[in-house]
């Protein structure tokens, strides 16, 4: 609440922040990545808040993010979200190779999984140790009966088992459609890139058509396509 009530302070500084903060946090309840928690929850589960801030990028596409503290501690002598979460396997693939291997292609090529944290599912009972505070009305700067409490139902970005969850994730689903192309993409993916090439313009249609399949049967979108080939990109959605 101390963090929440210096955030909301600093914010309304700037109302066109403080409503932007608002929107992306009303824009993820709508598409289902956080939940409200009735006030009638009591569910026996662990149960920790999370505080959040705003990070401010002007000259990105993304003016506003949001950023959860999954390492802030209640008091000095309390663990914080991330020290008691168990970090997982890191199954990074070495970066170097990765790079090497990217270099001998002729045609190369470059992908992102749009969102990829907010993509992966959390199981209903372990939801209540994402919970945060946020305002029920932004345009009433006070916090007295103006609280609500929220949840996430997907892997935030920011805690120390979400990288692993992330990368076991896509793995999982690039070994069960079991194609060449799918073992391609798994051997040079790094967090959320895909970072990898072909060597004829026939190959390049192949590779981005099952690419975009495999990620879409995982509820996942591949975008932000790059390649040293413009007559790829010209022949890509403008969305991709």
């Amino acid at each position: 609440m101390g963090r929440l009530r210096s955030q909301v302070k600093r914010l309304s500084r700037n109302d066109e922040h403080l409503q932007k903060y608002d929107a992306v946090i009303q824009d993820q309840v709508q598409k289902g990545i956080v939940e409200v928690v009735p006030d009638e929850d009591c569910t026996n589960t662990l149960k920790h808040y999370i505080p959040h801030h705003e990070v401010l990028t002007p000259e990105k596409t993304t003016k506003l993010r949001i950023v959860f503290d999954a390492s802030a501690k209640t008091r000095k002598k309390n663990q914080s979200l991330n020290e008691s979460l168990h970090p997982g396997l890191v199954i990074l693939e070495d970066p170097c190779g990765l790079l090497l291997r990217f270099r001998l292609h002729k045609v190369k090529l470059v992908a992102d999984v749009e969102k990829a944290f907010l993509q992966v599912g959390l199981q209903p009972n372990d939801r209540d140790v994402t919970r945060f505070l946020w305002l029920k009305d932004p345009s009433m700067p006070n916090l007295e009966n103006n609280v609500q409490v929220l949840r996430f139902t997907r892997v935030p970005f920011g805690m120390i088992s979400s990288p692993f969850l992330l990368a076991a994730t896509i793995k999982n689903h690039l070994t069960k459609a079991g194609t060449r192309i799918a073992y391609q993409i798994a051997d040079n993916m790094y967090v959320d890139n895909m970072i990898t090439g072909v060597e004829t313009s026939t190959q390049v249609d192949e590779l981005y058509k099952e690419a975009k399949t495999i990620f879409q049967s995982a509820s996942m979108n591949l975008c932000e396509w790059a390649s040293n080939s413009s007559e790829f990109l010209q022949n890509i959605p403008e969305c991709d």
